[in-house]
């Protein structure tokens, strides 16, 4: 009688120094890193640049190499390296020890360089970008009132600020904002408020303001946090290693 072993989950990686946002998610990509392994010992000396090099080419199913950062050739290496492991988690182990080395798989192979982390805050709207840092400069951590961490001051400087760069509050504001600003003006008409000035100086509508500002601040803080690197954003499945070890 044949039994059968449990299936197992896919084991989902670890690696910190992928860079996901360029990554290729497609099969021909991931099969050079997935259900692969590397079982060798590399002879110093040697550089980093050759330790890639030599994991690539030892790997079960050898890795094409795309470009490699030269400045893997300024680590010497002193020692003999043993290697055994997937590939991926060596390739992680390297970028570790090189500040903004990132690595990632395409098709055509690997590619291993310094880059420029990816941001999200282009992403965010030109409201957000011009507010945020005022936001984040003037925000006071002191207090702990909601509500309450920019002075009367600082959110008169913002308003300004904000009506200088001509935005205007119906263009910018939550709808549910927006739709009682346009019912407060229609009944007010001339003395309506059509300034952020307007908003921040009026006791109807400041609380109104400043939880919209703390919204911006929110997702301004949030956009920056997506500059530390390429382990923001989780691993595809595509990249899971099916099998505990390969030999």
């Amino acid at each position: 009688m044949i039994r059968r072993l449990p299936k197992r989950a896919p084991l989902r990686p670890a690696w910190r120094f992928f860079s996901v946002q360029r990554a290729e998610r497609s099969k021909a990509a991931a099969g050079w890193l997935i259900d692969n392994f590397v079982s060798g010992s590399l002879p110093a000396p040697a550089t980093d640049h050759d330790l890639v090099s030599f994991i690539c080419s030892t790997a079960r199913k050898p890795i094409q190499i795309v470009s490699i950062s030269e400045r893997l050739r300024e680590k010497e290496i002193i020692r003999g390296t043993a290697c055994f492991a997937m590939p991926g988690d060596l390739l992680d182990g390297i970028a570790m020890s090189h500040d903004k080395l990132e690595w990632w798989v395409t098709a055509q192979g690997l590619h291993m360089d310094v880059v420029a982390h990816i941001s999200a805050v282009p992403k965010l709207s030109a409201f957000d970008r011009f507010t945020g840092p005022l936001l984040v400069r003037h925000w006071e951590t002191n207090l702990v009132r909601k509500n309450t961490r920019l002075s009367t001051t600082s959110l008169e400087t913002i308003a300004i600020a904000l009506d200088l760069e001509q935005f205007e509050p119906l263009d910018v504001l939550q709808p549910a904002q927006k739709k009682e600003l346009l019912a407060y003006n229609a009944v007010m008409s001339r003395k309506g408020i059509r300034s952020f000035e307007g908003l921040s100086k009026s006791p109807r509508f400041v609380r109104m303001i400043r939880k919209h500002l703390a919204g911006t601040r929110t997702r301004y803080i949030k956009a920056l946090g997506t500059e530390v690197g390429p382990t923001v954003r989780p691993i595809p499945k595509i990249f899971y290693c099916t099998n505990r070890l390969v030999f």
